[in-house]
């Protein structure tokens, strides 16, 4: 089930301490400024249209049906899925889905670049072209998601722990 906060989804099940609301803090990084969620990224609304969420069930299914009975190895750089329900871990998934972005946001400028300089008048064909965007342009966006829904869920931590200490005890 998902949890609304202010109509922004976040991540149910974190666990944190509400000893310190500093740590509650997303951490300066490199490309802040375009890895940031935007404003109209906050509500997940425009990847949801797109169909992030479709996409993250054929990742699952893809995981469950191949990947293990293949006894397939995950990468150290598996950035799809939140493997510790803690701000800290939340905060590593979010460092690493920068990296998985930047690496597809390459890779999707460099299939088209390809195409255009094997013929500029013929820019991509349908196949090339939904295969960019299967492969690449998809992952993008389910990061963007998955981003906005870690600064959702940690600006409700950081608010809840403010909450808490201004409470007389």
């Amino acid at each position: 089930m998902r949890k609304e906060h202010n109509h922004r989804p976040i991540i149910g099940g974190i666990r944190y301490s509400m000893s310190n609301c500093e740590d509650m803090k997303m951490e300066k990084g490199y490309g802040d400024w375009y890895f940031k969620p935007k404003n109209f990224e906050k509500s997940g609304k425009l990847y949801e249209m797109l169909g992030v969420r479709q996409f993250k069930k054929l990742i699952s299914t893809v995981e469950k049906y191949v990947r293990k009975p293949l006894k397939a190895k995950k990468s150290s750089s598996h950035t799809y899925y939140l493997k510790e329900r803690t701000i800290k871990g939340i905060k590593k998934f979010e460092s690493g889905s920068r990296i998985t972005e930047t690496v597809h946001t390459i890779a999707f400028g460099a299939l088209a670049l390809l195409a255009y300089s094997r013929d500029p008048e013929n820019l991509l064909s349908p196949y090339e072209w939904s295969g960019n965007v299967f492969i690449n342009f998809y992952p993008i966006i389910l990061q963007r998601y998955n981003r906005a829904r870690i600064y959702n869920t940690v600006e409700k931590a950081k608010e809840q722990c403010e909450e808490k200490i201004k409470l007389p005890k």
